[in-house]
């Protein structure tokens, strides 16, 4: 090699040097920097900066995460709770995002899926509250899209009061949202356990059978505890589910009447609870230019008509289920951010294309900490699935994309 060879190739390296030594920050994003995993700069200003080649990293961000004040009437929906949490930051999205939101509306689901956000240095794992209960000037919506269980939900809000959350000010919930009742969960156990090697994985929490009834026109609704007879109408609905239960013919271990004495003093907190015709709350908000955060509960692929039918759940997971889910128009959506792991998971039963058994599946496991927040079961992980991604994106009609967690495949 010549001495001239050998000055290009070192003026190469020190330019590649140099080029991976700035970065720019414009005006229309944030950016962090890591090193080795660790957040070193949580909040780099706009212009040019150094870092470290192959050391420090930088993760940049849509301002619009930091400031949406100027934009009124705005609606985000984001449909995935698995896909909210970027440990390599150590920043939750969902926190990000409620801080600059004036409400916060929880859209379609119940408590078969869990929100894990951590307090001051507290970890809480909301089943149904949406993720801004803990910002004091914050409205929580729970949306007529969703099912509620009310001893779940009573015990959430008790382990919230612990920091001194006031609900009674920013705690809101439809009257039409659904309520599972003990039977309907009896009944979810029932149908799983006659399914036999067929089930479909299950949470047990008695979310099918209450949005069975809603679609039969059977259901109990929170606006029913109104009414002087609800009691009534509670009963004549467990009677016929018992009977269902009758007819699966399976074995259940249960205490109806210890289930139900649980059930009614729960119902009296609720009432508690200031009950709203959501999709007024949130006309009204809009006309006085209120941002408005829709929030999910389970991916893409779990939604009941475009997931991996019959491995879904029994809900629209998807951002359409925003508009059906709180009563919003679908021109009134603006963004529809896609958050998205670098690498899949899966919990229960159900196809899945990437999956691995082998020790890089154990490891993403157990780096990404991968176990449902509700049920505790160990997370099937596999590869990124850009088949899969790419279709939830297009679905969704995703505006921005977001990729999470990738300090596990590291």
């Amino acid at each position: 090699m010549n001495r001239s060879n050998l000055i290009l190739i070192l003026s190469a390296l020190i330019i590649a040097v140099i080029a991976n030594s700035i970065y720019i920050v414009n005006e229309k994003e944030k950016a962090l920097v890591t090193q080795f995993g660790e957040v070193i700069k949580p909040d780099v200003q706009v212009g040019i900066h150094f870092k470290i080649p192959l050391i420090q990293s930088v993760r940049k961000f849509d301002a619009r995460l930091q400031s949406l004040d100027e934009e009124p009437n705005r609606i985000l929906t984001v449909e995935s709770k698995y896909l909210l949490v970027d440990s390599f930051v150590k920043y939750k999205i969902v926190d990000v995002l409620t801080s600059n939101y004036d409400i916060i509306a929880r859209f379609q689901g119940g408590p078969n899926a869990g929100h894990t956000l951590v307090f001051n240095d507290k970890k809480y794992v909301l089943h149904t509250i949406p993720s801004g209960i803990f910002h004091n000037n914050k409205i929580n919506l729970i949306g007529n899209g969703v099912v509620i269980d009310p001893v779940i939900l009573n015990k959430e809000i008790e382990n919230i009061k612990k920091e001194n959350v006031d609900i009674s000010k920013t705690l809101f919930i439809s009257r039409k949202a659904h309520l599972i009742l003990p039977t309907h969960r009896l009944l979810d156990a029932a149908s799983e356990k006659s399914k036999g090697k067929n089930k479909i994985g299950s949470t047990l929490k008695g979310i099918g059978p209450t949005y069975m009834d809603k679609t039969g026109r059977n259901g109990f609704r929170v606006g029913d505890l109104e009414s002087k007879n609800w009691k009534t109408k509670y009963y004549d609905l467990s009677k016929k589910h018992q009977q269902l239960i009758d007819f699966y013919n399976v074995e259940l271990d249960f205490s109806l009447e210890d289930l139900e004495s649980e059930f009614f003093e729960a119902i009296e907190k609720l009432k508690k609870i200031n009950f709203v015709d959501s999709e007024n709350l949130l006309f009204e908000s809009q006309d006085k230019n209120k941002s408005i955060l829709a929030e999910g509960a389970q991916g893409s692929l779990l939604d009941i008509d475009f997931g991996t039918y019959p491995y879904v759940t029994s809900s629209n997971t998807t951002a359409a289920g925003a508009c059906t889910g709180l009563g919003i128009s679908p021109n009134s959506i603006n963004d529809v951010f896609g958050i998205f792991k670098a690498y899949t998971t899966r919990v229960g039963s159900g196809p899945f294309p990437t999956e691995l058994f082998d020790d890089y599946g154990k490891t993403m496991s157990k780096v990404g900490n991968e176990f449902g927040a509700t049920t505790g079961r160990p997370r099937r992980c596999g590869w990124l699935d850009l088949v899969a991604l790419k279709y939830a994106c297009r679905i969704n009609g995703v505006t921005k994309l977001m990729m999470m967690k990738t300090d596990v495949l590291s």
